[in-house]
């Protein structure tokens, strides 16, 4: 029988979910945000609703960001209790520069190009 996994690991592996958590719910937020801008002057219908598209992007990939969070999480715990290797991190970095990343370039030049 293996031993017990030390607490700090734990909840070290919480804290990360908690913070995955936090980002989840940052990105709702600044997804409504983005899509609830109202451009005021000259701009034309086109140039809100890529603010919209863009600010619903954002939101859509709030769910995903927090699933993928919750299986690193359980996979993380379950290789703690069982005396595992935990596996590496290549599923989120591969999240981070594959979506969040061109994401974000795309929120800022959506709104460079209503200004």
């Amino acid at each position: 029988m293996n031993e017990a996994p030390d607490e700090r690991f734990l909840q070290a592996n919480e804290r990360t979910l908690l913070a995955w958590l936090r980002t989840a719910l940052s990105m709702l937020g600044f997804g409504f945000l983005i899509a609830r801008v109202r451009v005021g002057g000259g701009a034309s219908p086109t140039d809100e609703a890529v603010l919209f598209g863009a600010g619903l992007a954002v939101i859509l990939l709030a769910p995903l960001t927090l699933g993928i969070a919750l299986v690193r999480y359980w996979q993380t715990d379950r290789a703690l209790r069982e005396g595992r290797p935990v596996r590496s991190g290549a599923a989120t970095v591969a999240l981070v520069v594959g979506l969040v990343i061109p994401l974000c370039m795309a929120v800022a030049l959506a709104l460079l190009a209503t200004r």
